[in-house]
């Protein structure tokens, strides 16, 4: 495990995206608790997640995405799902 101090180390994105891009699980703060990340992409990195978290897999993992368009790649959002991002993103909210 490797910690990563944002505020010392600049390259501490082109770290992130490595970690990432080799299956690797990212631990990062939220406005409420720390979150667990990996590439959603990446079928190993998943199961990996879904190890640490000691998940059953086919359950449901939140994804973070960076807009509207990024979650349509992954989901269909429904009329209340479409009015929440407009609503209310950008900003910290989960949509289920």
């Amino acid at each position: 495990m490797e910690r990563i101090n944002i505020k010392k180390n600049h390259n501490w994105r082109k770290l992130v995206i490595e970690i990432l891009s080799h299956n690797g699980l990212i631990i990062y703060p939220t406005e409420t608790c720390y979150g667990v990340g990996v590439d959603v992409t990446n079928s190993k990195a998943v199961e990996k997640l879904l190890s640490y978290k000691k998940r059953p897999e086919g359950k449901a993992i939140s994804i973070a995405v960076s807009d509207k368009d990024m979650a349509e790649r992954y989901v269909d959002l429904n009329e209340k799902a479409l009015n929440l991002y407009q609503n209310f993103l950008p900003g910290p909210l989960t949509i289920i």
